[in-house]
Formats: C-alpha cells, sequence, structure tokens
C-alpha cells in the first residue's frame, strides 16, 4: 500500500481510498499528523512541523473551532513552530485563536489562559511590539496572582519581563523624545 499526501487533500491509500473517508480514519490520520509535527518541531524541523500540523488542522477543523483539549494543544505546537521558524505574526495570530477558545471553554481567569497571554507577550515583543507585549504581561501577571504564590517561579519570570519590557518601553519614549 502506498500513501501519498497533497496539501488540500487528505491523505488516502491507494486501493484503498473510502477507508480514510470515514470520519474516524481522518480523526486519526490528524492526530498522527499533529504527532508528526510535534516530532519534526523537537528535531527543529520547523517548516515540516508547520505543514504537518497545518494539515491536522485542516482535516479536523470542526473540533478545533470547538476547542478540545488536544485541538489546543496542536494548535499550541503550530504557534511554537511558527515562531521558531521566525513567524511570529502567525505565532502570534495563533496564540490569540487559542486565546478566545480557553475562554470560551475554560473562563478568562483560568491558569491556561494567564500561560498563551504570556506567550502572546514574547510574540509582541519579538515583533517590537513593547506596548502590547506590557500589556500582555500586566495581565498574565494579574491573573498568575489569583492561583500563584508571590514567589512561583513564573510569576518571578512575569516580574522580570515587565521589568525588562518597562526599560524598552522607557527607550522607545526617549528615543522618541529626542
Amino acid at each position: 500500500v502506498v500513501k501519498t499526501h497533497s496539501r488540500r487533500d487528505s491523505w488516502s491509500e491507494e486501493g484503498n481510498a473510502d477507508l480514510c473517508s470515514s470520519s474516524q480514519s481522518q480523526k486519526v490520520v490528524a492526530e498522527i499528523l499533529a504527532n508528526i509535527g510535534t516530532i519534526y518541531s523537537k528535531r527543529k524541523l520547523y517548516s515540516q512541523a508547520i505543514i504537518a500540523l497545518e494539515e491536522s488542522m485542516l482535516i479536523r477543523n470542526d473540533e478545533f473551532e470547538g476547542g478540545d483539549t488536544i485541538s489546543l494543544h496542536t494548535m499550541d505546537n503550530l504557534a511554537y513552530a511558527y515562531s521558531k521558524d521566525r513567524k511570529n505574526a502567525h505565532a502570534l495570530k495563533i496564540y490569540k485563536k487559542i486565546l478566545r477558545l480557553q475562554i470560551a471553554k475554560l473562563g478568562h481567569y483560568h491558569k491556561d489562559c494567564a500561560k498563551t497571554i504570556s506567550k502572546m507577550s514574547i510574540m509582541h515583543e519579538k515583533l517590537g511590539n513593547f506596548p502590547d507585549a506590557y500589556e500582555c504581561s500586566k495581565e498574565t501577571r494579574l491573573l498568575q496572582a489569583k492561583y500563584m504564590p508571590p514567589f512561583h517561579r513564573d510569576v518571578i519570570a512575569t516580574e522580570k519581563t515587565l521589568e525588562r519590557l518597562e526599560k524598552k518601553l522607557q527607550k522607545h519614549r526617549n528615543d522618541n523624545w529626542l
């Protein structure tokens, strides 16, 4: 049996195409693609990871809109791969979608939302958008205060990020003043 693949078509097996036409088979293929994408990402083959993860998302599009846990992890892996491939605007767009789904499913004050907002801050910073990065970090800190002690390593990291961003914002203001 030979497997074929095109970007727009689903995976299929020659001579047994009806096997992959079922919903369950499509789900299995999407999970396999997500796993392949994760492996590529761990091997620092980010372009290949992006292709596999995007294909997984295309196959399971309805589930991604629902925000189930596996879908959110796949989206997070895709955003990470985009970031590592220096496509930070794409990563930010995915993180924003993840956040919308998390808020709808978990509520705004869930710790997963804080993690996603923190990742959005990183993307804003990489894109040179320091005011938005700072605002995301402030929101992350507010959410962390609801469920973490002040000495937790994530809270400390957020405080350091805020200090760094404050310096960048001050430098940006000073540069524009001159």
